[in-house]
């Protein structure tokens, strides 16, 4: 950093993982207190980036593996997630222990997804997206559940507007 000029004042060392590869550390330095705030800001806004939660409803945004717990359950409830999204469209959701009885499951369905299905234990399940874009899944949730949310990736084509001289 100070090679190149930059004074760091603070910095963190992440270390990311792709699936089985071997983690790569990745340095991240401010150079003045703006970017200190940035790094800040960005950092403390990343657990909400995949999944919040409002209430008793866990909200996922985006479909990526790993382990939440759920909220207001007893017993470290948890939420886990296995998925290779999106080189396929398969979200597998696994829950373990018992969620609290009001528990909801949002699942956001991207704008540019035609078409899904959901099952549980194998069972299709009959869900609509809300004018949110969001599917929730209420009602009695038993422990040791397991959804698979399966988004269609079928290939879209996209025409410009011809009107739009650059497009034409």
């Amino acid at each position: 950093a100070e090679a190149a000029g930059i004074n760091p004042i603070a910095g963190i060392d992440l270390w990311v993982a792709d699936g089985d590869e071997p983690p790569t550390r990745l340095t991240l330095l401010c150079q003045h207190h703006a970017g200190y705030l940035n790094l800040a800001r960005l950092l403390t806004s990343l657990g909400e980036y995949v999944c919040r939660v409002e209430g008793h409803t866990l909200v996922f945004h985006h479909y990526l593996s790993g382990t939440v717990a759920l909220p207001a359950a007893r017993d470290g409830a948890l939420l886990e997630v296995e998925t290779d999204y999106p080189n396929d469209g398969q979200v597998r959701l696994h829950v373990r222990g018992e969620p609290a009885p009001d528990f909801c499951l949002a699942l956001r369905m991207p704008g540019w997804c035609r078409t899904f299905t959901l099952t549980s234990e194998g069972k299709r399940v009959e869900a609509t997206a809300g004018p949110d874009g969001y599917l929730r899944l209420s009602g009695r949730w038993r422990g040791d559940e397991e959804l698979v949310h399966e988004l269609g990736l079928e290939v879209q084509a996209i025409e410009a507007l011809p009107q739009i001289r650059a497009n034409a």
